[in-house]
């Protein structure tokens, strides 16, 4: 998890860091908190 925390890191993410992050996001962060940090993630796979 420590791994997953930066931006510029997230283009190397194995399954079980995404698997985390998800489980991480749904727990502890607010909605629309969540579906920002999402957005991030996602966004990071396709431009990089």
């Amino acid at each position: 998890m420590e791994k997953c925390r930066t931006a510029n890191e997230l283009s190397v993410l194995k399954k079980e860091c995404i698997l985390g992050w998800l489980e991480y996001l749904f727990y502890n962060e607010s909605s629309f908190r969540r579906k920002e940090i999402l957005g991030e993630i996602f966004n990071s796979f396709i431009w990089k």
